[in-house]
């Protein structure tokens, strides 16, 4: 595997590497070999990628890790909207993200179904006042739109950054994504 997909897999996955996030999403123009390969190497370091939709001739991938996303999607204020949205009730991992794969592919090119930001662990006040007002009149703009504690949202966006840069920073001093992980798992 190539340092630069490496590389690319650190820098749009960090905080999921480092367990600060269950999923990430990115876009990108690899060949179906290239999205095996890092599949592989996601999956040698304890996570998952699917691809979600393609828009633009670009792979929407999420990169994520089953028990975090697993027990993200627990919150009762998330399984409720989902559930309102069309989601199975109490269904597992594979069929929410059946589901999400459905919805994405069913948007228009330039969006994503608003639910999405429950997989990628923001805030659930965040995400409800994102759906309840499309977007609009929130508080504050990081990764997401704020709608709750601005504060709060400040500190996980800061932490999701410092994330990026460590796992960037490893791959650049010769690490690999799964050492990265490894010694997560052995800190925690």
């Amino acid at each position: 595997m190539g340092l630069s997909v490496q590389r690319t897999l650190a820098e749009f996955c960090g905080a999921v590497l480092l367990e600060k996030k269950p999923a990430a999403l990115f876009s990108s123009e690899i060949s179906r070999v290239q999205f095996f390969e890092a599949k592989a190497l996601l999956q040698e370091s304890g996570l998952e990628l699917s691809i979600l939709c393609v828009r633009r001739r670009k792979k929407v991938c999420l990169a994520y890790d089953c028990a975090l996303l697993e027990l993200s999607l627990t919150h009762c204020v998330t399984r409720g909207v989902l559930e309102r949205l069309g989601y199975p009730a109490d269904a597992p991992l594979e069929e929410m993200l059946h589901t999400l794969k459905q919805r994405a592919q069913g948007c228009p090119s330039d969006t994503f179904p608003h639910e999405i930001g429950f997989f990628l662990g923001y805030p659930p006040v965040d995400v409800v006042g994102f759906i309840a007002l499309s977007g609009r009149r929130y508080k504050y703009s990081c990764l997401w739109k704020v709608y709750g504690d601005v504060e709060q949202a400040k500190t996980l966006c800061q932490e999701f950054e410092t994330c990026r840069q460590i796992s960037c920073r490893h791959i650049e001093l010769g690490g690999s994504l799964q050492t990265l992980r490894q010694k997560t798992k052995r800190a925690g």
